[in-house]
Order: C-alpha cells, then sequence, then structure tokens
C-alpha cells in the first residue's frame, strides 16, 4: 500500500493520536484524593457502596 492511500494515511493519525494519549497518561500518574485512594467515577464499587450505606441509614427507625 502505497504512503498516500487514504485509508493508511487515517490510520496512521488514529495509531500517532493514540501513542500520545498513552505516552501523557504514562507521565501523569496514577490520581489520588486525600487519603490515598484512587480518585473514581460515577458507577464504580465505592460510589455503589456510600450510596447503599445511605440507603440503610434511611431505612434504620
Amino acid at each position: 500500500m502505497s504512503p498516500d492511500n487514504v485509508w493508511l494515511a487515517g490510520r496512521t493519525q488514529e495509531h500517532d493520536a493514540l501513542g500520545r494519549i498513552i505516552d501523557t497518561l504514562e507521565q501523569t500518574g496514577h490520581r489520588t484524593d486525600s487519603d490515598g485512594r484512587a480518585v473514581r467515577g460515577a458507577g464504580v464499587a465505592a460510589r455503589t457502596d456510600a450510596l447503599a450505606a445511605e440507603h440503610e441509614q434511611e431505612r434504620r427507625p
């Protein structure tokens, strides 16, 4: 395939962009909160555990 092929040019751009993303992620390291726990987003186990605890407290008389 020649280097000026449209499909190949698109895949090369994607490859380069993904490489830059990976490099950035490797350089930034892991983010933690003030307690040293990994920073998490919505929908992870830590969040559902907290919601379950809230619901349990609401059910108590």
